[in-house]
C-alpha cells in the first residue's frame, strides 16, 4: 500500500509537568533550550542555555520523485559541538548522538522535562509507535550486496561535467565513498571556506562538515546502498575556524569508475541569522534587549506546568517607574538610554537565574521570579532594589533619584494563568499609590474591591466633568493649644455624595481630563463669591484659605498668570494659600522658582500637601520656601500611642519648626488622635472631630460661635 506523504507527519511532543505541547518537525534543525532564540524554548532549570538540537535528514528515490524519508536525529548541546551541562536520555540511556524511532521517549536534563518522538499519519490518524500500516520505505530498493561494485546503476559524472558546475555559485566537491576523501572541488567552495584547492584535495568528509560522524557515516552508507539522494543542514568549517551555516544535498555517482557522491553546499549563514534575528525581535525590545510579553508568556507557561509538581510559587511582581515622561523630555535621549541601562543592572543584580525581567512598555516592566517560599522572600528582594535605588544615578553630570512602585500577584493564590496575574498586578501596583511614592503591595481581595469602587468612581468622575458637579467644602483649621480658629481648608467634592472618592482622587482624575486649570479657577472663583457671603453685613475676619492644587497644573503654561490676574488687589480676595500637592511629576527646580516666586509676589501664599514626609524632605532639600506643611490624613490613620506613625510625624514637628512653617494635620477624627498629636507638639489640625466639611451656607454660623484668630 502506497500512503500519500503529503499525511505523514513527524512530530515532537513535550511535557513540563501540567504544561504540554506538541510541535510538528517540519524543517531541516531545531535548536532546544533555555535560551529565548531557541527554535523550541523550554523554560527550566535543568534545561542548558542551548541544550539540544534536532537535525533532519531528507532522502529521496532517485527511481521515483514522489517517494521520500526523513529520518530526525538528536545531539547533545548546540550546533557548534559545546555539550548540554545535563545531558539528554534516549529511552533511558544517556546519548551525545541518536537516530529517533517512532515511539522514543527523551528526557533533558532530568526527569521533570520529557518528550516523545513519533510518526503520524494524518489520514489514517494512527502512531507509528501504536500501530504499523502497510508502509514501504524507499530503502527497500536497497542495492543487494552482490551489486554494490555494479556502477551501472549510478549516473556516470566527467570532469567536463564537473567544470559545468564552476559557473554556479554553490560550493561543489565530490567524494569517494569508500575513503571518504575530497577528491574534486569547485572555486566556490573553496572561496566559502577561505582553502585553496590543494588544502582542500584529500581532505575527508568528517574535516570539514562539523555534523556528528555518526550522521555522517550512515549517510554515507544509505548513499552507497541506496538510489537516493539526501539533503540535510550542517555546519563547515573554514579557514582560521571560521563556521559556516550550510544546507548539504548529495547525490551518488559514478566518477572515473569509483562510487562517489557529488555534494552541492549552499551557505546558509545570512538566512540563519534572519532566522535568529526575527525570534530575537518577536520576543524582546530591542532599545533594553529584555525579554517583552510574548517571552513572558512563554516562560510563565512552562514555570505553570513545573509548579504543578512542587510545592514552591511564582511572583509575578509588576514595576512601574514614576515621573518617566518628565524624565525623558527634560533629559536627552543619551541621558535617558543609560538611566535606563544602570535601572536595568540594578534590577538584574536582584535576580537568579531562572528568574526573568521583560519591558511591557517604555515605564513598566514585569519580573517573574520562581521558586518563591513565602512572601518575606518577595518583600525582601523588593526591599533590596528600592533600596538601590535610593542611591542617586550619576549620567553626565546629572544625579538622577529614581522613583518605582510595585504590585505583586503570587500563583497560585492569586490566579492561576497568565491574564489573571497581570490583571492582578495592574491592581496592586494601582493601589500600593494609595500609600505614596517608592511603595509596594500584594495581591488581596480588599484590594481588588476597592479598586472595583475606584473604577466606579472614575466613570463617576467623567459625568461629573462633563456637567460640571462640583462644590466647594469647608474643614474648619483649629489650634489646639488655643481653640481659636486658624482659617478653613476648601475641599472640592460632588454634589453627589460620594465617601470613596476622596479630594486627591478627584484632581487627579480632573487633571487625566486635561481640566485641572479650569477647576482651579473656578475654585478660585468660587472661594471669592462665597467669601463675600460670609462678610455680608458682618466684620470682616482676616480669614486664611487653603486650596490644594497639584503641582503639575501650576506648572502649566499660563496657568500661574492667570491666577495672579485672578486674585489681583481690585478683587478683594481673602488670604488664599495655595497647598501644593507633590504628584508624579518632575519639574526643571528652575521653572518651579521662577513660577512659585510669582505667586510670592502677589498676594496669594503657597504651602504643601505632601502624602508622606518623606517626600516633603526631598522638595525642601530643592530651597523653595514654603509657609505651611500638610500631612495626609492617611498618616495618622492608624495612630496610637508609641506607633511607627508617632515617631514621623514628631519628626516633621521637628523639621517644620527648623524650616519655621506652619504643619497642619488633616484627618484628625477622634480625640485620641487629637491627643497624641498635642502630646508630640502638632498644633494646627482639622478633620471630623472638630468639624465635618461645611457647605458655605453653614460657615456664617460656624463663625459666629468661633474665636477667630
Amino acid at each position: 500500500m502506497k500512503i500519500n506523504q503529503n499525511y505523514i507527519k513527524h512530530i515532537l511532543a513535550v511535557e513540563c509537568g501540567s504544561w504540554k505541547k506538541t510541535f510538528f518537525l517540519d524543517k531541516d534543525n531545531y535548536s532546544i533550550g533555555r535560551n529565548s532564540t531557541n527554535t523550541f524554548f523550554c523554560h527550566h532549570r535543568v534545561i542548558s542555555r542551548n541544550h539540544a538540537h534536532i537535525i533532519r535528514v531528507n532522502y529521496q528515490s532517485l527511481v521515483d520523485s514522489e517517494r521520500s524519508h526523513n529520518i530526525f536525529w538528536l545531539m547533545d548541546g548546540d550546533f557548534f559541538g559545546r555539550k548540554s551541562t545535563n545531558g539528554i536520555y534516549v529511552n533511558g540511556k544517556k546519548c551525545f548522538c541518536a537516530k529517533l524511532n517512532p515511539g522514543d521517549i527523551i528526557f533533558f536534563g532530568g526527569i521533570d522535562v520529557k518528550a516523545k518522538y513519533d510518526i503520524v499519519n494524518l489520514q489514517s490518524k494512527t502512531f507509528f509507535s501504536i500501530a504499523f500500516p502497510e508502509y514501504k520505505s524507499i530503502f527497500e530498493e536497497e542495492i543487494k550486496e552482490s551489486d554494490i561494485s555494479d556502477l551501472s546503476i549510478f549516473s556516470t559524472f566527467t570532469d567536463e561535467n564537473f567544470s559545468i558546475l564552476e559557473l554556479i555559485s554553490q560550493g561543489v566537491f565530490i567524494v569517494n565513498l569508500e575513503s571518504s576523501e575530497i577528491v574534486k572541488v569547485n572555486q566556490n567552495y573553496c572561496e566559502m571556506l577561505g582553502y585553496s584547492t590543494s588544502e582542500i584535495i584529500g581532505l575527508k568528509l568528517q574535516d570539514l562538515d562539523c555534523c556528528e560522524k555518526e550522521i555522517i557515516k550512515q549517510d554515507l552508507s544509505i548513499l552507497a546502498k541506496n538510489t537516493v539522494k539526501s539533503c540535510r543542514y550542517s555546519i563547515h568549517k573554514g579557514k582560521n575556524k571560521k563556521l559556516i551555516n550550510v544546507l548539504v544535498k548529495s547525490v551518488p555517482i559514478n566518477y572515473q569508475e569509483q562510487k562517489c557522491i557529488l555534494v552541492s553546499v549552499e551557505n546558509n549563514s545570512n538566512l540563519q541569522k534572519l532566522e535568529d534575528a526575527l525570534r530575537y525581535q518577536s520576543s524582546h525590545d530591542l532599545s533594553t534587549n529584555l525579554g517583552n510579553k510574548n517571552l513572558l508568556e512563554k516562560q510563565l507557561a512552562w514555570s505553570l506546568g513545573f509548579n504543578s509538581l512542587k510545592e514552591s510559587n511564582i511572583a509575578l511582581i509588576k514595576i512601574k517607574i514614576n515621573q518617566w515622561e518628565n524624565i525623558s523630555n527634560y533629559f536627552s535621549q543619551e541621558t535617558v538610554s543609560k538611566l535606563l541601562e544602570n535601572f536595568i543592572l540594578i534590577i538584574k543584580k536582584s535576580l537568579s537565574s531562572i528568574d526573568c525581567l521583560c519591558q511591557i512598555s517604555a515605564n513598566e516592566y514585569i519580573i517573574l521570579k520562581e521558586e518563591v517560599i513565602n512572601e518575606s522572600q518577595v518583600n525582601t528582594f523588593i526591599e533590596q532594589i528600592l533600596n538601590d535605588l535610593r542611591q542617586p544615578i550619576v549620567i553626565n553630570g546629572n544625579s538622577i533619584i529614581l522613583n518605582i512602585n510595585f504590585g505583586v500577584a503570587i500563583h497560585p493564590q492569586d490566579g492561576q494563568n497568565l491574564h489573571e496575574l497581570i490583571k492582578n498586578t495592574n491592581i496592586t501596583l494601582e493601589s500600593s499609590y494609595d500609600y505614596g511614592s517608592s511603595n509596594y503591595l500584594f495581591f488581596t481581595e480588599n484590594i481588588a474591591k476597592s479598586i472595583t469602587i475606584k473604577n466606579k468612581n472614575i466613570m463617576l468622575m467623567s459625568n461629573v466633568i462633563s456637567n460640571n458637579r462640583f462644590i466647594l467644602k469647608y474643614y474648619p483649621i483649629i489650634s489646639t493649644k488655643t481653640e481659636i480658629l486658624k482659617g478653613f481648608n476648601a475641599t472640592i467634592s460632588l454634589l453627589e455624595e460620594n465617601k470613596e472618592l476622596q479630594e486627591l482622587d478627584i484632581l487627579l482624575k480632573v487633571k487625566e481630563s486635561n481640566y485641572d486649570q479650569d477647576l482651579l479657577l473656578w475654585s478660585l472663583e468660587q472661594i471669592l463669591k462665597d467669601y463675600n457671603s460670609w462678610m455680608k453685613d458682618r466684620q470682616t475676619f482676616d480669614i486664611k484659605i487653603g486650596l490644594k492644587v497639584l503641582l503639575s497644573t501650576l506648572m502649566k503654561d499660563n496657568v500661574i498668570d492667570k491666577v495672579s490676574e485672578l486674585i489681583a488687589p481690585e478683587n478683594q480676595f481673602p488670604c488664599i494659600e495655595l497647598e501644593i500637592v507633590l504628584d508624579n511629576s518632575i519639574v526643571e527646580e528652575n521653572l518651579v522658582l521662577e513660577r512659585l516666586n510669582i505667586l510670592s509676589n502677589s498676594s496669594l501664599n503657597y504651602g504643601l500637601f505632601s502624602p508622606d514626609i518623606q517626600t516633603f524632605f526631598a522638595f525642601m532639600r530643592e530651597k523653595i520656601k514654603v509657609n505651611t506643611l500638610k500631612t495626609s490624613p492617611r498618616l495618622i490613620k492608624n495612630l496610637e500611642g508609641n506607633s511607627g506613625e508617632e515617631k514621623l510625624i514628631s519628626c516633621g514637628v521637628d523639621l517644620a519648626q527648623f524650616l519655621n512653617v506652619n504643619l497642619v494635620i488633616e484627618g484628625v477624627s477622634t480625640e485620641n488622635q487629637k491627643d497624641i498629636l498635642s502630646s508630640i507638639g502638632c498644633d494646627g489640625m482639622q478633620g471630623l472631630f472638630f468639624s465635618p466639611a461645611l457647605e458655605s451656607e453653614k460657615v456664617p454660623y460656624f463663625l459666629e460661635k468661633s474665636r477667630v484668630e
